[in-house]
């Protein structure tokens, strides 16, 4: 138990414990853990586990130590995922580790977690814990924690009858003011006065994202991270526009010095404003210069629209056209050139840029609020466009695109301020759309992002709403689909949102600005992450050529170190894998060595490597243990999928080949190919 924080508070001796006999276990990242352990039954067992335990072994042995017969668990949640020790606990870990729950013995099962059992993900996860188990489960399928916050302590789901009450005195649990969700609780900085309009990029380039705001007041204010997903005081760069106030904001390298630069539409003033960095990200170190955009530009969106390498400006305008401006590469740019939209004089709110037609070129699209359509603009690669119009449901008000189906060709999402709901078009790749699908958030929509919150290789939607003031979190399975609305409370009124990786542990964190109240407010999403971080080398015997080792770091420079092991070549990193079990890493390789062939080896998944060892026809491989976790085949979840061929001249060897090489063995006399053997990250 090496990995526990065992708070004494309640004694494994208290005389009470026959009574209730519950163990409790708590995540050590959920907060205000103090005021939890005052509020627990009298004679209740409760343990605090790290972020580096493996729970659910870890509370297989508490069970066995204190023989409890009731478990609760208090840790941050979402629709069916417990984030509890270093795996995510979710339905691959329930199967991964069913022997284990299989032998706890319980009776009953508390979650105390955020949306747990919400939607069928939520039920799926509650009814395989049960039947592993054999447990009645009761969890939760809306917020958990502080009344304040929208959280409650009710287990609204459950597969049978519970006791009245197995862990929590209720009183206790009023001056709790967390809230157990995937997100930690938002944190507000100011940004001056009425912010209307967010970004994010690195202005001062230390390596992290840093928050840009357009405001009301004729200015821009500035806010340089800390790298921890907090920020600095803001700087404010006075835009010069003659007191009226930009609308949006977005960034870009406008003079190609490697610093980024921001750029805002001015509605009142017919203009956008070019802010010229220096790199410091220091608000008076920019130098602001003010363009013509037509009449009423009320959002910007950058991008490289006629292939000259310089980037260029696109605004959605009030008079129902878009304006480009081509940039010189200087901080420059020519005079606007339009583009009708044809939407029965209404005007576009939002607009955004990608590759619609996958033809190569830059194409645009806006979010027509009173027209119920996006426009989409075909670009010529030139500068010029050729727009249509497809339905998107009652008053989309913002868009933000993705691949949400893993198709390869870009989709289209909106909020929509009508119906309190997101419209999602999917792409055909030939520049059209199919008819929307429309999914429910929580409150009316204001703005809309997009980025992958649970590192599943699946896109997810993100949706602010200042009616009721929260982020809804809308999960995408990459198959069209998505799990019900998550809502997380920011600070009231918020009227923009951006999407970035605040902390560079590679999930999406979330930044919203309330134009009211003059603030940021920021959600970090620190949940387990699975990293594909650990690269494996391979090295080729020449003892017996066409044969492969795959090592870790620590066995290559062993082997590099050795000089009786000149036999085997480095050819470099063959492709990068995790040396812990993570979501969704669902498939562990162990290393056999073939002792007919010294210094070849074989690598199995878990069903081939029991096949191996239950063959007494195989007994020359020698099982080494478990080399590496990788994306199981066919899961669809890996960065690239790598092949297994046996080598004919010297049986019972195989070669692993990366996309790149797998074309120039196929066909090689000397190689069978048996599929894919796993996917992982490429060196």
């Amino acid at each position: 138990m090496k990995n526990l924080m065992e708070k004494t508070r309640h004694s494994l001796l208290s005389s009470t414990i026959d009574q209730r006999n519950t163990l409790v276990v708590f995540d050590e990242r959920v907060q205000d853990l103090d005021t939890l352990y005052d509020a627990l039954l009298p004679g209740v067992v409760a343990h605090t586990l790290n972020s580096q335990t493996d729970a659910i072994t870890t509370i297989s042995q508490l069970l066995a130590e204190t023989g409890a017969t009731k478990l609760a668990i208090a840790a941050h949640g979402e629709p069916g995922t417990i984030f509890l020790g270093k795996n995510p606990l979710n339905s691959q870990q329930l199967a991964a580790y069913s022997r284990l729950l299989m032998e706890w013995g319980i009776k009953e099962i508390a979650l105390y977690s955020c949306q747990v059992a919400q939607g069928n993900i939520g039920k799926q996860f509650v009814h395989q814990l049960s039947e592993l188990t054999g447990a009645v489960v009761s969890a939760s399928a809306t917020k958990t924690g502080s009344k304040e916050l929208g959280g409650n302590w009710l287990l609204e789901v459950t597969t049978g009858e519970t006791s009245e009450q197995l862990t929590f005195n209720p009183s206790s649990l009023d001056s709790y003011q967390g809230i157990l969700d995937r997100f930690d609780p938002f944190v507000t900085f100011d940004t001056g006065i009425n912010p209307i309009a967010v970004t994010l990029g690195d202005f001062n380039g230390d390596g992290f994202l840093d928050i840009a705001t357009a405001k009301n007041n004729e200015n821009v204010s500035l806010l340089l991270s800390n790298g921890d997903g907090t920020f600095n005081s803001p700087t404010f760069v006075n835009l010069s526009i003659g007191g009226t106030n930009p609308f949006a904001i977005a960034e870009g390298d406008f003079n190609n010095d490697g610093n980024l630069d921001l750029v805002t539409a001015n509605r009142n003033n017919n203009s956008v404003s070019v802010l010229i960095g220096d790199g410091s990200g220091i608000g008076s170190n920019f130098t602001t210069t003010n363009f013509n955009a037509g009449v009423n530009p009320i959002d910007v969106t950058v991008g490289d629209f006629n292939n000259d390498g310089n980037p260029d400006i696109a605004t959605a305008k009030d008079n129902e056209n878009v304006s480009i401006l081509l940039g010189n590469g200087n901080g420059t740019f020519g005079p606007p050139g339009f583009t009708f939209l044809s939407i029965g004089g209404t005007n576009p709110f939002a607009i955004a840029e990608g590759d619609f037609n996958n033809d190569g070129n830059l194409d645009l699209v806006t979010a027509n609020r009173n027209n119920n359509s996006v426009s989409v603009l075909i670009g010529d690669g030139s500068g010029g466009f050729t727009p249509t119009n497809f339905n998107a449901g009652t008053n989309p008000i913002d868009v933000t695109l993705g691949d949400f189906d893993n198709d390869g060709n870009l989709d289209i999402a909106t909020a929509k301020d009508s119906g309190a709901g997101v419209s999602i078009l999917f792409g055909n790749g030939n520049g059209t759309f199919t008819a929307p699908i429309f999914l429910i958030t929580g409150g009316t929509p204001s703005s809309i992002g997009a980025g992958d919150f649970n590192n599943d290789g699946n896109l997810d939607i993100v949706t602010t709403s200042n009616s009721n003031s929260n982020v809804s979190l809308l999960l995408g399975n990459g198959d069209r689909t998505f799990e019900s609305a998550a809502n997380f409370a920011v600070d009231s009124g918020p009227n923009s949102i951006a999407v970035g990786d605040l902390t560079n542990n590679t999930l999406s964190d979330v930044v919203t600005v309330s134009q009211g109240q003059n603030t940021a407010s920021v959600l970090i999403n620190d949940n387990p992450a699975d990293l594909l971080n650990s690269p494996f080398i391979r090295f080729q015997n020449t003892n017996q050529p066409g044969t492969y080792l795959f090592v870790n770091q620590a066995e290559a420079a062993a082997i590099r170190n050795n000089p009786s092991l000149r036999q085997f070549v480095e050819e470099g990193v063959a492709f990068q894998v995790s040396q812990q079990k993570t979501d969704p890493l669902q498939q562990g390789f162990f290393r056999f060595q073939n002792t007919s062939l010294p210094g070849t080896y074989l690598f199995a998944n878990e069903g081939e490597a029991a096949a191996i060892r239950s063959n007494p026809n195989l007994s020359n491989f020698v099982e080494e243990g478990l080399a590496f976790y990788a994306y199981g085949p066919g899961t669809g979840n890996g960065t690239a999928d790598f092949t297994r061929f046996q080598s004919l001249g010297v049986p019972g060897t195989y070669l692993f080949t990366a996309p790149g090489e797998t074309a120039s063995v196929i066909g090689n006399p000397n190689f069978v190919q048996e599929g894919i053997a796993f996917s992982a990250a490429l060196g």
